[in-house]
């Protein structure tokens, strides 16, 4: 299959490799389908790429690059709604602004993406009761001549 993207052009990609947000992302809830997208150039950071907006695409990084000690509880419930069984862990994405200055780039640790390794199934989960917010620095201490 072939999507035409605004930030990437052409993509050819296979069905199975699509991630599907039964619910969509908070503020995106008509956005269900979506690719994961690498480019070398920005890595560790990646892209989350709509299907159903081709204009659309979120940047995402995995957040344990950069916050090793955060971590998710994931209730009965949330498991079940992804399918997943118990002793099998998710993949974790947050979702991350990146404004003019890449130096105060944040990610939303608030409401992490949680996907189903095998099934693709994914998540948005919103935690109410996290010591971290939804605007944490993805370079400590980093502060743009506008901040500063």
């Amino acid at each position: 299959m072939t999507i035409i993207t605004r930030q990437f052009g052409s993509i050819d990609y296979a069905e199975e490799a699509v991630i599907t947000f039964p619910e969509g992302l908070l503020g995106f809830e008509r956005m269900h389908r979506f690719l994961l997208i690498d480019q070398p150039e920005v890595e560790p950071l990646r892209w989350l790429q709509s299907l159903d907006e081709p204009q659309i695409a979120f940047t995402v990084i995995e957040p344990e690059l950069v916050f090793p000690d955060f971590k998710v509880h994931l209730t009965a419930s949330d498991r079940e709604g992804l399918g997943l069984a118990a002793g099998v862990e998710p993949r974790l994405l947050v979702l991350v602004t990146v404004p003019k200055d890449p130096a105060d780039m944040t990610a939303n640790l608030m409401g992490p993406l949680v996907l189903h390794p095998q099934n693709r199934l994914g998540r948005q989960l919103v935690l109410h009761d996290s010591p971290h917010g939804t605007r944490e620095r993805l370079i400590p201490g980093a502060a743009s001549a506008v901040t500063a």
